[in-house]
C-alpha cells in the first residue's frame, strides 16, 4: 500500500485577528514535481484542496513543465462575476505527489487550469488526483496522508 504524507500549514491574517481572537488559518498541503523536458523540475507546495474540482497551475510552474492545451477557459473564486476572472487554458500535465520520506505516486496526467499569471496558489483538485486516493486528515493529531 502506498502512503505519502501531507501537512498543516498554519499562518495569521492579520485582519481577522483584528476581529476574533487566536484565529488561525488552516491549510492541508502537499507536494508535487512536475515533468519536464530536463527530468523533473524542482518540488512545489501545493494546497489540497477537496472543494477544487479541477488542479490548478501558476504559469510559472506550468510554462517549464510539459504540458498540452485544449481550449481557453475562465476561472472564477467564489464570484461569478466576469470582472472576478482569471484567465487560463484547459491542460494536462504529469506530475508525481511526493513526501520527505521518499514516498511518491506514479505519474499522473492531470487536467488542469494552466494560468495565465502567478496571482494563483498551486491547488490539487478532485479530478485525475483525489479522486484516485484515499484522503486521510486528522488535524487533531497532526496526521494527513494520501493512501493508494
Amino acid at each position: 500500500m502506498l502512503r505519502i504524507n501531507l501537512f498543516f500549514e498554519k499562518f495569521s491574517d492579520k485582519e481577522i485577528l483584528q476581529k476574533v481572537k487566536d484565529h488561525e488559518v488552516i491549510r492541508l498541503k502537499g507536494m508535487l514535481q512536475f515533468k519536464s523536458k530536463n527530468g523533473w523540475t524542482k518540488p512545489y507546495q501545493a494546497i489540497i484542496d477537496t472543494g477544487a474540482h479541477t488542479s490548478v497551475i501558476p504559469i510559472s510552474i506550468w510554462e517549464n513543465a510539459n504540458h498540452e492545451k485544449f481550449g481557453e477557459y475562465k476561472m472564477f473564486g467564489l464570484s461569478k462575476n466576469s470582472v472576478c476572472s482569471i484567465p487560463a487554458e484547459i491542460g494536462k500535465v504529469t506530475c508525481i505527489i511526493i513526501d520527505e520520506e521518499g514516498n511518491q505516486s506514479e505519474e499522473l496526467k492531470i487536467t488542469s487550469l494552466l494560468a495565465n499569471t502567478d496571482k494563483v496558489p498551486l491547488i490539487l483538485g478532485f479530478k485525475d488526483v483525489l479522486q484516485k486516493f484515499k484522503l486521510v486528515s486528522d488535524y487533531e493529531k497532526n496526521t494527513a496522508f494520501l493512501e493508494k
